[in-house]
């Protein structure tokens, strides 16, 4: 998948769990060793632009949710 299919995802997912809520996806990391962020003060999720794109397509909406989750509960 290219960043901008998983962009895509990720924005549907929150737009789908989140609704108008205040989150929104931040800018990419260049992390290799976390795939997916959540940050609670800036309400921002941040994914990985090195780490997703060799995901298969189960993961990328299995991490997105997951990070969505964090957004819902924190």
């Amino acid at each position: 998948m290219n960043l901008r299919q998983i962009d895509r995802i990720a924005r549907q997912h929150m737009h789908d769990w989140l609704g108008k809520s205040v989150w929104t996806l931040g800018p990419w990391m260049r992390s290799v060793y976390v795939i997916g962020q959540t940050n609670y003060l800036h309400k921002t999720i941040t994914l990985s632009k090195v780490l997703f794109p060799i995901q298969p397509e189960w993961i990328v909406h299995d991490t997105v949710l997951h990070e969505v989750a964090h957004a819902l509960v924190g």
